[in-house]
């Protein structure tokens, strides 16, 4: 089937097979599935066919988008080489061979591309203005990293970790340790070698005991350009997770409550200009132990730091309805235009969070459930995915839809109100007739309206407000309708509690927008004077105690 001539490898079909089947009727005639897709023989595997002219069956492990050109876009696939789609938008071409890792576009220049192969293999191209490729001469990393560890013995991950901060062209990669390139990887004099190791030999990985070895699997870099302020956490195989918040210089463990498992993605939350607030997402099914086996008892795979790893808050969620799959995720993005919407890449698919990683939707239209190993953000702000065995993805844009959202994320009203009016606001295509239900989410826990002790600062339907289900429907130009919750004024002594309010079903034209749940705050009127238990009647004597007032 292939074999090394003249010319080079030589071959009818990929190399690496994954998949054989025999036609039922005909013993010359098969089937193969391998790395290049599908391909049949009738000739008993002397030549082959490509079945894949409809097929999207690329395996990517990263893909980077044009800062400003929307069509264009750059992927590593297994495999299958770096491809190229260029500013038409119609099709990809493979410009650098192999197993195509993760690629860079640089951001000063975006027309400057590094492709990277396995291990530390680098290779620097110029993409010009007819779509031509040019490679600039010299390596651009096998000088510092594979030479270095072909001869040391020394870890590097087949894929390793590659990217950068998005604001200049310094790029980070990362082996058993960070090194930084602060001009491209441009550099090729061996005198003065482009990549450094800004924290030395500080090995931020798990030392290898002989049976596993760890290296650096995931870098997550502050947005802005390199300096010795910058904070850079890194993260590996094994789960140790460190943070520098000297530009790599010194090194510390950022591992606190968080559990062992495979360090997939480090993503500094770009709404946070102190890189103090990052997500970290993990690909094991259970949590790695420092003896190498797996605890299956935790299946978190998304979590948040707010104070440069200090501390780190599981956002997969508890809730079976609403919580992560126990799947690994792979990619994490913070949606651009929205840092309470986070989009996360998983094994099966893309989940999203429309409030901050407190719930989750999965979020497949059209999309099959593959894993999702990348995400990238087009020019025009389109989210872009690479599947691993599904190709690319780009998510269709709401051009000609209507967004229908709370004007509030909270609203309150005095318990001695009547009702509570709220406002849903409709923007995007106005053109059309559309519709929404809103509804109050009422909690379904059995207890007596004057029991104001065993869930506190909740409200309940029939004790607190009465539920409320309604259809709002937006005439053509119709930007805000507006809908009400009857109160119940009670006498009892009780803190302020909420009701929480969802937006759902909107019709044909329309979608619910990032703010599609509100927080109804029903302020107490009764007032806890000291001495009061909450659950009496105003006034009665004897009682003690006091409840705050507010959340």
């Amino acid at each position: 089937m292939w074999g090394y001539g003249p010319g080079g490898w030589q071959n009818d079909a990929h190399p690496d097979q994954h998949a054989l089947a025999f036609s039922p009727t005909d013993p010359l005639t098969f089937y193969i599935g391998n790395d290049g897709g599908l391909w049949k023989t009738t000739d008993g595997g002397a030549s082959f066919t490509s079945l894949n002219g409809t097929l999207s069956l690329s395996q990517f492990i990263g893909i980077a988008a044009h800062p400003a050109d929307q069509g264009f876009l750059i992927g590593g696939t297994q495999d299958n080489g770096t491809q190229l789609r260029d500013s038409t938008g119609t099709g990809w071409t493979e410009f650098a061979g192999g197993d195509g890792g993760h690629p860079f576009i640089n951001p000063v220049d975006p027309r400057a591309v590094l492709s990277t192969y396995v291990r530390g293999t680098i290779r620097r191209w110029q993409v010009n203005p007819d779509g031509s490729k040019v490679e600039k001469p010299g390596a651009a990393g096998d000088g510092t990293f594979w030479n270095e560890y072909k001869e040391t013995g020394g870890r590097i991950a087949f894929y390793p970790p590659f990217g950068g901060n998005g604001v200049d062209q310094a790029v980070y990669f990362g082996a058993e340790r960070l090194f930084v390139s602060r001009d491209f990887a441009d550099t090729v004099n061996v005198d003065s070698p482009t990549w450094t190791a800004p924290g030395g030999d500080i090995d931020q990985t798990f030392v290898s005991d002989g049976t596993y070895t760890d290296v650096l699997s995931a870098i997550g870099v502050q947005r802005t350009a390199y300096s010795p302020t910058q904070v850079i956490y890194t993260g590996s195989m094994m789960g140790r997770v460190m943070v520098s918040r000297n530009g790599g210089a010194t090194w510390a463990d950022a591992m606190t409550n968080l559990p062992r498992g495979y360090v997939e993605s480090i993503t500094v939350a770009p709404s946070d200009p102190t890189g103090a607030t990052a997500y970290l997402t993990l690909g094991a099914y259970g949590n790695l132990q420092a003896t190498g086996t797996y605890d299956y008892y935790g299946n978190g795979h998304v979590f948040k730091t707010s104070d440069f790893g200090a501390t780190w808050a599981d956002l997969s969620g508890t809730n079976p309805a609403t919580k992560l799959p126990n799947t690994p995720t792979t990619a994490l993005l913070v949606d651009p235009s929205n840092p309470s919407v986070i989009y996360a890449g998983t094994d099966i698919g893309v989940f999203r969070s429309i409030s901050g990683g407190n719930t989750w939707e999965t979020f497949n239209n059209g999309l099959p459930p593959v894993p999702v190993n990348s995400f990238s953000v087009s020019a025009s702000g389109k989210i872009q995915i690479g599947t691993y065995g599904r190709g690319a993805y780009e998510l269709q844009t709401t051009a000609g839809l209507s967004t229908l959202q709370f004007e509030l994320q909270l609203a309150s009203v005095g318990e001695a109100a009547t009702r509570a009016t709220l406002n849903v606001t409709r923007t995007g295509d106005l053109s059309a007739t559309v519709s929404a239900t809103v509804r109050t989410q009422d909690n379904p826990a059995a207890v007596r309206c004057d029991d104001t002790t065993s869930l506190p600062f909740v409200a309940f339907a029939r004790c607190d407000y009465a539920t409320a289900v309604e259809t709002l429907t937006f005439a053509p130009n119709e930007t805000a309708k507006s809908f009400s919750v009857s109160i119940i004024n009670d006498v009892f002594q009780e803190p302020d509690e909420n009701v929480s309010i969802a937006l759902v079903n909107p019709s044909a034209g329309a979608q619910v927008g990032p703010q599609g749940t509100t927080a109804l705050r029903i302020v107490s009127d009764e007032l806890l004077r000291p001495g009061a238990r909450p659950g009496r009647l105003r006034g009665v004597e004897g009682d003690s105690g006091q409840l705050p007032r507010s959340l």
